[in-house]
C-alpha cells in the first residue's frame, strides 16, 4: 500500500523535540476511552482514545471515515490520539479540503508532541514505526458545520517501506508503560557493523535509548561508550534491566549529516 496523503512518519530521537513540536495539548488526553471501550457512533464526534479498522486502501483515498469506532481489543489499524480543530483555519473557511491537503491539515493541527506522552513512553524509550493519519468530517458533516480532525496513530510494518498499517489487539494509550510496549519500541539486529531497525518485539541484539547525538566524524568504540555511558545508565534505572554492553549505531539522515544512536547491547533476544 502506498503511504497515503495526510500520513506522516513519527519519530522520536532525542535532538528533535520528542516527535514534532510542543506538548501544549496533553490536558487534550485526559478523560480518554479505555481499552476495548468507546465503541462509537458513525455520526457522532470521535472521541480520543477510539479505535478504527483502516484496513484496505480506499479508506485512505478519501478524507473521511464514516464507519463506527471499533473495540480497541478487537483488531484495528488506528487510534485517536488528538481532537484538532479547523475553525481557525481560514483557508478552509469557504470550501472542503482537497485530499491532497490532509498532509497540510496534520502537520496545522495534529501536534505530533503529545504522542510520547499519549503512549506513556519514558525520556529512554524510542519508539518505532508510528505514523500519523488526519481524518476529517465528511462532506455533509462539513457543511453541517464540523470542522474537527480526528487525528490518528498508525503502526506500519517498517519505516523503510511504503505504508502499511498493521493490525493491533491492544490500545496504544499507555502501552509504552505496559506488557505491550516491546511492539512500539526500536531495537536493531546487527549485522557485522551494519544495524537495522526493528521492533522490539522481534529478533534484536540491542535496544535504542533515545539519545540521537549528532556528529561530525566517524567515533571510536571508545567515544562511543563515554557518550553513551550515561544514557543507557538511565535507562537501566527506568526499567531495572541491566545491559551487557553499551554501544551505538550510526546514521546517516536525509540531509547526509550524521547521528549516533546510543543503544543497550544484549545477547541476542528472540521475538
Amino acid at each position: 500500500m502506498a503511504r497515503p496523503a495526510g500520513a506522516s512518519r513519527l519519530n522520536a530521537p532525542h535532538t528533535r523535540a520528542a516527535i514534532l513540536v510542543c506538548a501544549a495539548l496533553l490536558a487534550t488526553l485526559a478523560g480518554c476511552a479505555t481499552p476495548g471501550a468507546g465503541v462509537g457512533v458513525a455520526d457522532g464526534e470521535p472521541t480520543v482514545g477510539e479505535c478504527h479498522n483502516l484496513d484496505r486502501p480506499e479508506h485512505f483515498a478519501v478524507l473521511s471515515d464514516s464507519a463506527p469506532a471499533v473495540a480497541c481489543d478487537q483488531p484495528h489499524t488506528t487510534e485517536t490520539y488528538l481532537i484538532g480543530d479547523l475553525t481557525s483555519v481560514t483557508r478552509f473557511a469557504t470550501r472542503y479540503p482537497a485530499l491532497e491537503e490532509r498532509g497540510l491539515i496534520a502537520d496545522l493541527v495534529c501536534d505530533g508532541a503529545v504522542v510520547r506522552a499519549y503512549v506513556g513512553a519514558n525520556p529512554r524509550q524510542a519508539l518505532y514505526g508510528l505514523w500519523t493519519v488526519a481524518v476529517l468530517p465528511t462532506p455533509e458533516q462539513w457543511e453541517s458545520g464540523a470542522r474537527w480532525v480526528r487525528c490518528d496513530l498508525a503502526m506500519v510494518r517498517a519505516e523503510d517501506a511504503p505504508f502499511e498499517p498493521i493490525d493491533s489487539s491492544f490500545a496504544l494509550r499507555d502501552a509504552a508503560a505496559s506488557g505491550d510496549a516491546d511492539g512500539l519500541l526500536r531495537c536493531y539486529v546487527r549485522d557485522g557493523e551494519n544495524a537495522r531497525d526493528v521492533r522490539c518485539s522481534e529478533e534484536h541484539d540491542e535496544r535504542d535509548v533515545n539519545m540521537w547525538m549528532p556528529v561530525t566524524a566517524i567515533p571510536s568504540e571508545l567515544e562511543i561508550v563515554q557518550r553513551c555511558v550515561p544514557s543507557v545508565t538511565e535507562w537501566s534505572t527506568f526499567t531495572g534491566t541491566t545491559a551487557d554492553g553499551v554501544s551505538g549505531v550510526l546514521h546517516t539522515e536525509d540531509n547526509g549529516s550524521l547521528t549516533l544512536r546510543c543503544t543497550a547491547v544484549n545477547e541476542r533476544v528472540d521475538g
